[in-house]
């Protein structure tokens, strides 16, 4: 008997032990306010399509934010594919172009994700520092295409 109230006892200190502990845990991933995106992000990267690899200039504008949500356009030009457009957007070929787009920040405060709005690009990474990010972008479909970059944010006046 005295071994069953032993067991029981410390189950039941175990449980307590995990009511008590597990809200600190949860909010120690839960990082207050978010990072202040907005800005001109700048990079390059090298695009990495079926038959080729190009270089990609681009520059993400973050117009507006909420929290942890933000929005704005990606601009973007190949460098190096002046005789045939290898981008598209939305089924038109293209060597350059703005597109809106949509982003979260993370549970931890620095993943980020981004889907283009009115096409099917995703971008998914993380801010390195407050004025550093670095993304991989993958558009399946048709013309399927990856890369990675690191953006940095442009100071004021430059």
């Amino acid at each position: 008997m005295k071994g069953i109230l032993k067991n029981v006892a410390g189950i039941s200190l175990a449980a307590l032990l995990l009511l008590v502990v597990m809200p600190f845990a949860s909010a120690a991933r839960d990082t207050g306010t978010p990072t202040d995106l907005k800005g001109v992000w700048k990079g390059t990267a090298d695009v990495y399509y079926p038959d080729a690899v190009k270089k990609l200039d681009t520059e993400l504008n973050v117009s507006e934010q909420d929290g942890w949500y933000f929005k704005g356009t990606r601009d973007w030009k190949l460098l190096d594919a002046p005789d045939k457009p290898l981008g598209y957007v939305m089924e038109k070929a293209v060597n350059e172009a703005s597109e809106p787009y949509l982003g979260v920040i993370g549970f931890d405060g620095k993943s980020l994700t981004l889907v283009e709005n009115g096409d099917w690009g995703v971008m998914r990474g993380a801010l390195v520092d407050g004025d550093t990010m670095e993304l991989i972008y993958a558009e399946p479909g048709d013309h399927p295409l990856v890369f990675r970059m690191v953006l940095k944010r442009e100071k004021a006046g430059e």
